[in-house]
């Protein structure tokens, strides 16, 4: 009973090591930093520049090596603009498909993003929060929205953030890959930022 129970130790000792030692083999590469800066900046708001990528793996138009291209191109471009400005970019990925892995399969092909919302397709919360109810958007993919996005945050006496609330200003809506590669091909001509 006694070498079994070692045995078991000693089964479950080398298992735990492989996988201790096996964690620091994961590169940065894999590892995506933010560049926005938001959570040392949360104390203060401030003002933003914001992508937001609707796509989908289901759409054909969506899902071509171009479109991905594109979308990297167009982040690289509003980096370069925001910076010229003061800003930070926000970059958001939002997927319609219904399961949030293939979803985000999908999406990280045109990434990295700040943020990615996949899953539930049409009741994503990322539909809800740029496309339901919006005079600005509806439902179709692939489409990039831009905003000004200004942050304003109430904090309490003790300087403890109370509520963070949100104000969008629509700068471009593009919607359909031909226009997104447009958009890519001649980004400061586009765009209107005051």
């Amino acid at each position: 009973m006694k070498k079994a129970v070692g045995f078991v130790s000693i089964v479950v000792l080398v298992f735990f090591s492989i996988g201790y030692f096996a964690s620091f083999l994961i590169t940065e590469e894999h590892i995506h930093i933010p560049e926005t800066n938001i959570i040392r900046d949360a104390q203060e708001g401030g003002l933003y520049l914001t992508m937001v990528y609707f796509g989908s793996s289901f759409c054909q138009a969506s899902n071509n090596k171009n479109n991905h291209e594109a979308i990297k191109d167009i982040k690289d471009s509003l980096r370069v603009f925001a910076n010229s400005r003061d800003l930070s970019l926000i970059t958001r990925g939002i997927s319609l498909d219904n399961i949030s892995d293939h979803g985000t399969s999908y999406i990280n092909k045109s990434g990295p993003y700040d943020e990615v919302i996949s899953g539930l397709g049409m009741y994503n919360t990322g539909l809800n929060e740029y496309v339901w109810n919006k005079d600005y958007s509806f439902p179709a993919t692939p489409q990039i929205l831009i905003f000004k996005t200004r942050y304003l945050f109430q904090t309490g006496s003790d300087e403890n953030i109370l509520n963070i609330s949100k104000e969008d200003s629509l700068i471009e809506r593009i919607i359909g890959a031909n226009e997104i590669q447009v958009l890519s091909n001649s980004f400061s001509e586009i765009i209107y930022f005051e």
